[in-house]
């Protein structure tokens, strides 16, 4: 009998793991998910769903938000930017929205990293947007801090290249 070779013998004492069904990990993660991996999981979908709408599921962002959220910009309401006053409250939010898409085209918004800490989201993205007057547009790197409380977003913070939004707008 020939005599094997300690890499065979290695392999022979491994365990065979079995493999798990098909989307079975995905489910079980999401209903064990923590505080901090279910806003991630929310926040993922609202991006999903506002990067496939090109800006239409406002009234999902908008159920989000609690009675006393503060919701700004670094735009700051910015020349050319009137859709980012600050700071705006729950009943002017939807004026936000409004207006941004009143001025402005989504081109996309692909999210690159989303990131949970506690009760803060940070979520990293790179976006283009298209103004309807001048038929200019810009890219931009886009950092946007969610804060939450009891389940509700309480704090909003949208950081964008406000100087190449501008010279689209002008």
């Amino acid at each position: 009998m020939a005599k094997k070779s300690a890499k065979t013998q290695r392999a022979a004492k491994k365990p065979v793991q079995k493999k798990p069904k098909p989307g079975s990990a995905a489910k079980r993660a999401t209903a064990a998910a923590g505080p901090e991996e279910q806003l991630v999981i929310l926040i993922k979908g609202v991006y999903k769903r506002w990067s496939e709408s090109k800006g239409g599921n406002v009234d999902e962002i908008l159920s989000l938000l609690a009675d006393d959220v503060v919701w700004r910009s670094i735009a700051n309401g910015l020349h050319g930017l009137n859709f980012a006053k600050e700071p705006l409250t729950k009943p002017n939010v939807r004026g936000y929205f409004e207006s941004l898409s009143k001025d402005w085209e989504l081109v996309f918004f692909d999210v690159e990293r989303i990131v949970a800490q506690s009760n803060t989201v940070v979520v990293v993205a790179e976006c283009s947007f298209r103004h309807r007057r001048t038929g200019k547009s810009f890219m931009s790197p886009k950092v946007d801090i969610w804060d939450f409380r009891r389940g509700k977003v309480v704090g909003y913070f949208e950081y964008f290249d406000t100087a190449s939004a501008i010279r689209s707008a002008l």
